[in-house]
């Protein structure tokens, strides 16, 4: 089996999954393909995916994004507003 190279550009990393050593990362290879990895203490194995688990993952990873962005304007609408 050959190594899969994934474009570094295309990796993500899917929000909040993680253990102490790494996370989950997601990418598109070079030969257009889908890839995830487990990083494990800075070394990335990546596993061919398919399509669809590889943009439930981005969709997931933005939604979680989003959830981070709405709570911090809402924090600073707080600070600001003087807690309103």
């Amino acid at each position: 089996m050959s190594k899969i190279e994934v474009i570094k550009k295309t990796v993500q990393e899917v929000g909040g999954i993680n253990h102490e050593y790494g996370s989950l990362l997601v990418g598109k290879t070079e030969c257009g393909s889908f890839a995830w990895s487990i990083e494990v203490a800075m070394c990335e194995k990546w596993e061919l995916i398919p399509e669809s688990l590889y943009i439930e993952l981005v969709k997931f990873n933005d939604a979680q994004l989003t959830k981070e962005r709405v709570s911090h304007v809402v924090q600073a609408i707080g600070v600001i507003g003087g807690g309103l």
